[in-house]
């Protein structure tokens, strides 16, 4: 299965998670063996978000100061958070893939216009942590 299909079913899933507000790994396994997905970078990313959950919405609080949190969209709240695990734990993905993807996935599952809110957010975010987009 290619990248670009693993970080859909991430997505996905993190939206899931999002929903029910479950936090249990075991939700994880369950959706893996549903959808039959046996990828690494799913499991990856899904369990460091967990993990980190606490700086990725403190790191996304940072980086839309004009928008309550609590306001985004899930769909959006799913794709930055999708994004922002990448940027900050997964540092053998490159922020500009991370970025292309997140606004990939706001334009095929989200709002109109969403896509240019996740881009807005996103490159505001790596401001704001020092990073530098490659």
């Amino acid at each position: 299965m290619s990248r670009k299909r693993q970080r859909e079913q991430a997505f996905k899933l993190l939206y899931e998670l999002n929903m029910k507000k479950e936090e249990e790994t075991s939700c994880i396994a369950q959706y893996l063996q549903r959808e039959n997905i046996e990828e690494a970078y799913v499991s990856e990313v899904l369990h460091l978000y967990l993990q980190n959950r606490e700086e990725i919405v403190s790191v996304l609080k940072q980086s839309s100061k004009k928008w309550d949190i609590n306001r985004i969209m899930k769909l959006d709240f799913s794709i930055l958070a999708l994004a922002l695990t990448e940027i900050l734990y997964m540092k053998e993905i490159p922020i500009k893939v991370s970025i292309n993807e997140a606004v990939d996935l706001a334009k095929k599952y989200s709002g109109e216009d969403s896509y240019k809110f996740v881009n807005g957010i996103l490159k505001q975010a790596t401001i704001e942590l020092g990073e530098e987009i490659k």
